[in-house]
């Protein structure tokens, strides 16, 4: 799933017939964990290995680079094109000098246009 970037994938049998689709959610489950931290926190309860990865791993070694950022004076449609170029569900706003000022959420767009004008 993670090299896919997807959340979801199909099952299919041997003559490529859809069975169903396995999702993040039941994976987690069949870990007996509601959510992805707390397998995470699981893990590390459990498996040395795995608490020394956690310890060692430093967050510029994961991150996504180079950010995909909205300007603070941006508008809807940088909003609707910065959402588009990524499958993020947040996005971090900055100001002139690209310091963080906030974080625009999908939900946060979808929520404030206007859609009755539109459709």
């Amino acid at each position: 799933m993670a090299l896919m970037h997807a959340h979801t994938l199909p099952v299919v049998d041997e003559n490529g017939l859809v069975l169903g689709d396995v999702s993040e959610w039941n994976f987690l489950q069949g870990y007996g964990a509601d959510t992805f931290f707390s397998l995470i926190f699981r893990l590390m309860a459990h498996d040395q290995r795995f608490i020394d990865y956690c310890e060692r791993t430093l967050v510029r070694e994961i991150m996504t680079q180079p950010a995909v950022t909205l300007p603070e004076q941006g508008t809807f449609a940088d909003i609707a094109r910065a959402f588009h170029q990524v499958e993020e569900k947040r996005l971090p706003v900055v100001d002139a000098q690209n310091h963080l000022v906030g974080v625009v959420m999908r939900r946060d767009f979808l929520e404030r246009f206007h859609w009755e004008e539109w459709l």
